[in-house]
């Protein structure tokens, strides 16, 4: 009959075994996923508006309420990466106002998807009118 000391012996060095299992594969998988993420950063974008020009607003005192206007944005996005291109194909804004009313009938869509090349400022023209 197998003595504790055995007993606990191979249960110590099984459970070193899968903690070393465990290191073997979580290690390498963890490096390559930080040595990609140091390379390919994804927080190099940034969408900034440039300038907004609110050409018509008038707000009827109709039952119930009408506000119309006419909006035009230039947004222009930055990709300050030195390596990757970025690919736009689907970009919607839309506007909020104050308590979180929604203006407008439905989300805009950007004209046109489009491709940005690496270390490039774009700037798209926007318009929104109800």
């Amino acid at each position: 009959m197998p003595s504790e000391r055995s007993i606990v012996s191979t249960a110590l060095s099984a459970a070193l075994g899968q903690v070393w299992e465990c290191i073997e594969f979580w290690t390498p998988l963890t490096s390559v996923i930080i040595i990609l993420w140091l390379l390919y950063r994804p927080d190099h974008f940034y969408p900034t508006v440039d300038s907004a020009v609110l050409a018509t607003l008038n707000l009827t005192t109709d039952e119930p309420p009408n506000l119309q206007y006419d909006l035009a944005v230039n947004v222009s996005f930055r990709n300050s990466h030195s390596r990757l291109s970025i690919r736009y194909l689907d970009i919607s804004a839309t506007a909020f106002c104050g308590s979180g009313t929604k203006l407008g009938p439905a989300d805009d869509a950007l004209p046109t998807p489009f491709r940005q090349g690496p270390k490039n400022t774009t700037v798209r023209p926007f318009s929104s009118q109800s």
